[in-house]
């Protein structure tokens, strides 16, 4: 058992028949101390243990708890009481991220989003969708606003030029209107390429088929001058 688990032998969350399972070779998790830069490693060390143990997933929020300070006993004794209870070790784990907030992860997270730019063959859709999930993980000081002008500097100018133009108070609604916009200057575009394909094709009535009014043409009138007046004047 490591050091620091508040729990007897008697009341190990794995004890079968007064004994372990032969499954406990896999290397148990340390008690969870409240340090946020450990939070991300501890929910890791506490699935792989859980799995290597052979643990069901029903059972992981219980045998978590066994490795968790004096402090978030309690906590999660309240959480279970209250009408919002944890359904699973996932929303455990969301729960305790959020309690614990990692700087340097926030820092990683808050990279990634700033070198993510927009790629035609991605599609705005999809990019926005992409730009949501990851901006959803950062937790910390980035407000609406901050979230808001880095996604603009991702887009391409004239899509942002169309979106400065909305009054947008949320990420989401700015990648709504990117999304529109974008397909609106899409469906613009083919259109122009449409009208450019066949403007030059269409047939110009001035230059169709000669009519009377057109006048006649040099070997008509040396015809007409080799004719008598009697004759030219029957023809005319």
């Amino acid at each position: 058992m490591a050091a620091g688990v508040e729990t007897s032998a008697g009341e190990h969350p794995l004890l079968l028949d007064g004994e372990l399972p032969r499954a406990c070779k896999v290397k148990e998790p340390s008690v969870f101390a409240e340090d946020r830069h450990e939070v991300f490693d501890w929910l890791e060390d506490m699935k792989e243990y859980c799995q290597g143990t052979e643990v069901s997933e029903s059972r992981w929020l219980f045998v978590s708890k066994s490795y968790l300070s004096k402090t978030l006993k309690k906590w999660v004794y309240r959480k279970q009481k209250s009408v919002t209870p944890f359904r699973s070790f996932q929303d455990f784990a969301e729960a305790l991220k959020k309690r614990y907030i990692d700087p340097l992860e926030q820092d990683h997270r808050r990279d990634a989003l700033e070198e993510l730019q927009y790629l035609k063959a991605q599609g705005m859709e999809s990019f926005g969708n992409a730009f949501l999930d990851l901006a959803k993980e950062i937790k910390d000081t980035s407000t609406p606003a901050d979230l808001i002008h880095t996604f603009k500097k991702a887009i391409p100018d004239a899509i942002c030029l169309e979106v400065n133009k909305k009054a947008l108070f949320t990420l989401k609604e700015a990648v709504e209107a990117a999304c529109i916009t974008a397909e609106t200057l899409e469906g613009r575009g083919r259109n122009q390429k449409r009208h450019a394909q066949t403007g030059g094709s269409r047939p110009n009535g001035k230059h169709q088929g000669g009519s009377n009014s057109d006048g006649l043409v040099p070997m008509q009138l040396d015809a007409m001058c080799s004719l008598s007046s009697k004759e030219r004047a029957e023809l005319i």
